[in-house]
């Protein structure tokens, strides 16, 4: 009989780890403060929200009680879509939303937001502890979810990369290669016959000089190729600048915001004696 039900228990089929939907809010969705859809909320906000959908309750039968306690549960997030909480009479999903440490209760359309997962801890034994983990875990996955929503709609910004300078070909040759000098950067290559001077990756200190679709672990290394040419009004001068930028161990998308740009144009016009 024992092995009987040892066998029986053996076949039965363990419950997977659970994950718990949540939400982005983008800046042009639609959000209300009530199930009608009348009372337009932060109408003119400009950043994602994180938000929660109100699913059913798995331990306690007030969700009120986890937000008075500042705390974050699987109870205050839908584990499955069966635990949406959609008005039959708009289509509005309920969502708890962050605000501070508290949350507090909006109504969307499901269709206009960004889903993501999150796994919660599931020991029931100190749920004060778990509480914060949960709510770790969620900021966590909201932030990375937010990562991908960002990549995906990164556009890189259009920036001046190239100055005609009223002066010879020898002459603007000599102040880009000086004004490189005196900004430490450390020349990788240098062809005058060319007209192309490349350099070395660089941190570089200073302003931020970079637009990315992700915020980086660590400044990123800079590297530059300047193409000097005679053009008619004078001599050209076009900067190209890639960066080298990784968050957690994954490549990042960068792009020039223009900033480096001008301040090589005016150390050149500078070093050019300003003419």
């Amino acid at each position: 009989m024992k092995t009987s039900l040892l066998l029986v228990l053996a076949l039965l089929p363990i419950p997977a780890r659970s994950e718990c939907l949540a939400f982005l809010v983008p800046p042009t969705v639609r959000v209300t403060s009530d199930e009608e859809g009348l009372h337009v909320w932060r109408a003119e906000r400009t950043e994602y929200v994180t938000a929660f959908a109100a699913g059913r309750l798995l331990s306690h039968s007030d969700p009120l009680a986890e937000i008075e306690f500042d705390n974050f549960s699987p109870t205050l997030a839908a584990c499955t879509r069966r635990d949406f909480r959609i008005s039959k009479k708009t289509g509005l999903l309920r969502l708890w939303t962050m605000k501070g440490k508290t949350f507090e209760a909006v109504w969307a359309k499901p269709e206009g937001l960004f889903e993501f997962s999150f796994p919660p801890e599931e020991d029931e034994k100190n749920r004060p502890a778990l509480a914060v983990a949960n709510r770790a875990a969620a900021e966590k996955a909201a932030a990375l979810a937010l990562e991908r929503v960002r990549t995906t709609t990164f556009k890189p910004p259009e920036v001046a990369n190239q100055h005609v300078f009223a002066a010879d070909f020898d002459k603007t040759w000599a102040a880009v290669v000086e004004t490189l000098s005196d900004q430490k950067w450390q020349l990788e290559n240098i062809d005058k016959s060319s007209g192309l001077v490349s350099t070395k990756p660089f941190v570089a200190e200073g302003a931020s000089m970079m637009a990315c679709n992700a915020k980086p672990d660590e400044p990123p290394r800079t590297s530059l190729n300047l193409f000097v040419k005679t053009v008619e009004a004078g001599t050209r001068v076009k900067v190209n600048a890639t960066f080298q930028a990784v968050r957690k161990d994954r490549e990042v998308t960068c792009f020039s915001n223009g900033v480096l740009e001008k301040a090589l144009f005016d150390a050149i016009q500078k070093n050019l004696g300003g003419q």
